[in-house]
């Protein structure tokens, strides 16, 4: 996060308020993700690119970036303008 404050101070500031935003609606229960800011953008970051084990909230699922949007989609927000918008499986994109 240290990074990302330095080379993208808009970026830090809004995977800030969606994590605020995220712990305000009680999202992430039990889950490392809402521990810390840096946890939280960690946690999606390895959902994002299907590298985090599943997680449930509830009956809901996250495993998979699609799951991660419906579930908190603040967080893609943030993420999108940054990340590469990869949504198959890192195994199938090797030769």
């Amino acid at each position: 996060m240290g990074a990302i404050r330095r080379a993208d101070t808009a970026l830090y500031r809004e995977i800030g308020l969606a994590y605020e935003d995220a712990k305000a609606k009680g999202m992430y229960k039990g889950q490392y993700a809402i521990n810390t800011v840096a946890e939280y953008w960690a946690e999606g970051t390895q959902w994002w690119f299907w590298s985090n084990i599943e997680f449930y909230d509830g009956s809901t699922r996250i495993q998979t970036p699609e799951d991660l949007l419906a579930y908190d989609p603040r967080s893609i927000i943030s993420w999108k303008g940054s990340i590469s918008a990869i949504t198959t499986p890192p195994t199938l994109l090797r030769p």
